[in-house]
C-alpha cells in the first residue's frame, strides 16, 4: 500500500501557520483529513485558518512525505528530492507556492 497518515502539530514559524487550507497548495496524493483545535475536532475546508497547536492529519503518498514535512518544519533543511519522483499540482498553483516546498 503506497499511502499512509501522519499527524503533524503547526508549530510558530512553520509555513503552515496562519495559513488557510486553500494556499497551501498541497500536490495530488495529499489530503488534509482532520484538524484536531483545543480538543475540538474541525473538519478541513478551504477557508479553515491553521493555527499554532493544531493537530493536522494528513492522508499522503509516501512518496510525498518529505515534500508535505518542509511545509510543518520551523527550519527545514535544503531538500534534495530523488530524480524520480513525480508530483502534479493544481493548475491555478503559483510558482510562489511552489518555491514553498523547496
Amino acid at each position: 500500500m503506497d499511502g499512509e497518515i501522519l499527524d503533524y502539530t503547526v508549530k510558530p514559524r512553520t509555513y503552515v501557520s496562519g495559513q488557510r487550507m486553500r494556499d497551501l497548495a498541497l500536490p495530488d496524493g495529499v489530503v488534509v483529513s482532520l484538524i484536531v483545535r483545543d480538543r475540538n475536532v474541525i473538519m478541513p475546508r478551504g477557508t479553515t485558518l491553521l493555527m499554532t497547536g493544531d493537530h493536522v492529519f494528513v492522508a499522503m503518498r509516501m512518496s510525498l512525505e518529505l515534500l508535505i514535512n518542509r511545509l510543518f518544519d520551523p527550519d527545514p533543511e535544503p531538500l534534495c528530492l530523488p530524480h524520480a519522483l513525480q508530483f502534479s499540482f493544481h493548475v491555478n498553483t503559483t510558482l510562489e507556492q511552489l518555491c514553498r516546498f523547496l
